[in-house]
């Protein structure tokens, strides 16, 4: 009975991990820190992008609509607002009106009609 069993882990080592497991530990606790950080911004992300386009949705409807019961509002200011694109057209309006009023010849003809354009 004095003999020793060759497999029992000697009583101060037993709680204690290898430096190699306790740097794995440290490194898989960092991994679960820095997961779990990405994860909740990405969400906030994502919820913050649902959040503006609500109220987007809701800025845009509101104006829409309040337009629309306006009776005092001419009709044309009830259709889309026009954008930058729009005035790239007033520009080729103008430069067919130009082209016509300095080259009487029928270059201006050839190119974008003021009718094509509206």
């Amino acid at each position: 009975s004095n003999k020793e069993n060759p497999y029992k882990i000697p009583a101060g080592k037993a709680d204690k991990p290898s430096y190699f497991e306790e740097s794995l530990q440290k490194l898989e606790k960092k991994g679960y820190k820095a997961a779990n950080k990405v994860h909740r911004y990405f969400i906030n992300c994502v919820l913050l992008f649902m959040a503006w386009n609500v109220y987007s949705f809701i800025k845009e409807y509101n104006a829409y609509w309040r337009l629309r019961r306006d009776s005092d509002l001419p009709e044309e200011w009830l259709e889309d607002v026009p954008t930058k694109r729009l005035k790239d057209w007033d520009i080729e309006k103008e430069r067919i009106q130009r082209e016509k009023r300095l080259d009487g010849s029928g270059q201006a003809k050839s190119k974008l009609k003021d009718k094509d354009i509206l």
